[in-house]
């Protein structure tokens, strides 16, 4: 809906709240149904010359040049296919290739699709967001094969008895618990 130029309305700044209302619901819009209507008249004039001039033009055509016309045509058609393709066939390269890095499936579709229509920011955004994921995956794996130090160990009462009646893998994990582990000791 057009809005309403309020300049047009003489001395609109200084009315009340209901002189303003009564003029917005006087004020008229320009009338341009009738250019309308005429432009569509004319639309549809040369819509139907321009489909006149084809006629005679094709009618004018021999039986070879319509027939070379008739297999660009086809030829046309046969080439957008082959290059749809041609485009699905790569996007499905790509997102096996990304499957088989770990991607999840609609991230490695949405990656893929993006770098055959060669949109590079998304696809480096894709693989920040295929990164991020795979360091929190990593880190929460690394945390559940983290050794937890045998009960009792630390500074809290590990005596020199107690580090040497513990078997070799446990002293190897209070060592590597506590770099200070000689002083630690009591």
């Amino acid at each position: 809906m057009p809005k309403i130029d309020t300049s047009k309305i003489a001395g609109y700044a200084e009315m009340t709240v209901e002189q303003k209302l009564a003029a917005m619901e006087a004020f008229e819009y320009d009338d341009r149904e009738e250019t309308v209507a005429k432009l569509t008249r004319d639309l549809a004039t040369a819509q139907t010359s321009a489909a006149d001039w084809k006629k005679k033009h094709d009618d004018r055509l021999t039986d070879e040049e319509k027939n070379r016309l008739a297999a660009e045509e086809t030829l046309n058609t046969l080439r957008a296919e082959r290059d749809n393709l041609l485009k699905e066939k790569n996007i499905a390269g790509y997102k096996a290739k990304f499957l088989a890095q770990g991607y999840d499936e609609k991230l490695a579709g949405d990656t893929a699709e993006a770098l055959a229509n060669g949109e590079m920011e998304k696809v480096f955004a894709n693989q920040q967001k295929f990164n991020t994921a795979r360091a929190d995956a990593l880190k929460a794996e690394w945390l559940k094969e983290t050794p937890r130090p045998p009960a009792g160990a630390g500074v809290d009462g590990m005596t020199k008895e107690k580090f040497l009646s513990l078997d070799t893998k446990a002293q190897t994990e209070y060592i590597k618990a506590h770099p200070n582990w000689m002083n630690e000791l009591k």
